[in-house]
């Protein structure tokens, strides 16, 4: 008998979410509302603009993993 009902293989991804104006947003080329990947010196330059950002992990596998065991499943 398996002790997992799923086993999720994906690409993690760690979610910075911060407080920001709209016009820091439009300052930065981001529009809000949306997503979109970015590489290290991105990341870099924006975490040093919004420094109180908390950190979530996030990615579909991990969203999906997670909406399971909520569900009672064993991920």
């Amino acid at each position: 008998m398996p002790s997992l009902d799923v086993v999720g293989i994906g690409n993690p991804l760690l979610d910075h979410i911060a407080n920001v104006r709209d016009a820091d947003l439009a300052s930065l080329g981001l529009v809000k509302g949306t997503m979109r990947l970015i590489g290290e010196g991105d990341a870099r330059h924006l975490l040093g603009f919004a420094s109180a950002a908390q950190r979530f992990p996030g990615g579909s596998c991990c969203n999906t993993m997670l909406g399971l065991a909520h569900l009672g499943g064993r991920a």
